[in-house]
């Protein structure tokens, strides 16, 4: 069912996404954009590595190609390029959707042999390092302002080519069903790879001195840091539960008290967005696009980056001062469901992409 009553020509737009993952933002945010895109008249196209999972597409029905396309490997970026192409002209593909930065450049060099078909690049994060031979397709996307910020003064790219449409959370999958811990256990719950930018040790640490014997840290994820993370916790004896990674989280939120991520960076994270759709009080850094939509004691609490000290105070605050919490989950959740789901958000998506095809 059309969720929108204006309604587009069938366009036919194809994305390409290195890796999913379970534990992927990235993976997340182009299932959610394929799901309500295809459900609107759009015919959608994916193009992914080897290796993905790619079983959750499979009720989509939609067309799904493989390749070997993070390869850097000289034969296999011609032939990467040579495949776009091909994708493109069998398919007489609108536009070409990117939000991998080598991805965008294989792109870009197949557009260079075939200009029938419009680039959008959905910039995810920032990185450090830069190859000036980025964020060159035909619109940019950014997923909060800070972003767009970014892309204008260190990338000089033109306001006019930049718009924000933050993420999204899929309504139609919340399933509310609060859970009373057993022996009065207060839960905190916290998810994302285990990467040095989501900074899980910050937590560990403040987590250490709470020192309340009711409390229980459910840590979901996956990566590098996991063995890190692993023996923290045994050298400190720390009360945390390592979880799988599920495409369902219904149950990690429905079991959880609070809501924590301690990221370093994070342009605008759905784990945020979820937390409201949960009616779960949420405590961030203070970093990137967090603060765009947090703000301190009124729908969630924020604290220092890396502030470990602050943390623990902020988490004590939430166990001492549960009403008040309350009441920050539930402005949250109306801040989530009133701008943050696809009801409001895939018309965005659907504007740009009839304004760049006029």
């Amino acid at each position: 069912m059309n969720l929108y009553l204006k309604k587009l020509k069938t366009l036919k737009i194809l994305f390409i996404v290195p890796n999913f993952t379970k534990t992927d933002g990235r993976s997340y945010y182009t299932y959610l954009l394929i799901k309500f895109l295809s459900q609107n008249n759009i015919n959608c196209y994916l193009l992914t590595s080897n290796d993905s999972d790619t079983s959750r597409f499979i009720p989509l029905g939609i067309k799904i190609f493989h390749s070997d396309i993070t390869s850097k490997n000289p034969l296999s970026i011609f032939r990467n390029i040579n495949l776009i192409n091909s994708i493109q002209k069998e398919n007489s593909l609108d536009i070409i959707h990117n939000s991998h930065r080598f991805t965008e450049l294989l792109t870009s060099l197949a557009k260079s042999k075939n200009n029938s078909f419009k680039s959008v690049m959905t910039v995810l994060s920032i990185v450090n390092k830069k190859y000036f031979i980025e964020y060159n397709s035909d619109r940019l996307i950014t997923v909060s302002n800070g972003l767009k910020n970014v892309l204008i003064n260190d990338y000089k790219k033109s306001s006019d080519l930049v718009s924000v449409i933050h993420p999204f959370i899929d309504s139609q999958s919340i399933n509310l069903s609060p859970q009373q811990n057993p022996n009065d256990k207060f839960v905190i719950y916290a998810d994302g790879r285990f990467h040095q930018e989501k900074n899980f040790t910050t937590l560990l640490k403040a987590i250490e001195l709470v020192k309340n014997k009711n409390l229980i840290l459910n840590l979901c994820g996956e990566g590098d840091e996991e063995q890190l993370l692993r023996n923290y916790c045994t050298e400190k004896n720390l009360p945390v539960n390592f979880l799988p990674p599920v495409y369902d989280r219904s149950e990690y939120f429905n079991t959880a008290d609070l809501c924590v991520l301690p990221s370093i960076r994070d342009p605008f994270p759905l784990f945020m967005l979820l937390a409201g759709a949960y009616k779960k009080t949420f405590i961030g850094a203070d970093t990137d696009g967090i603060p765009e939509l947090i703000v301190d004691y009124k729908n969630g609490l924020l604290f220092p980056k890396t502030d470990f000290k602050s943390l623990a105070e902020k988490i004590q605050y939430v166990m001492d001062n549960l009403a008040n919490a309350n009441l920050m989950a539930e402005n949250l959740n109306n801040d989530v469901m009133k701008n943050f789901t696809e009801k409001s958000v895939i018309p965005k998506f659907i504007n740009l992409f009839e304004s760049l095809l006029k």
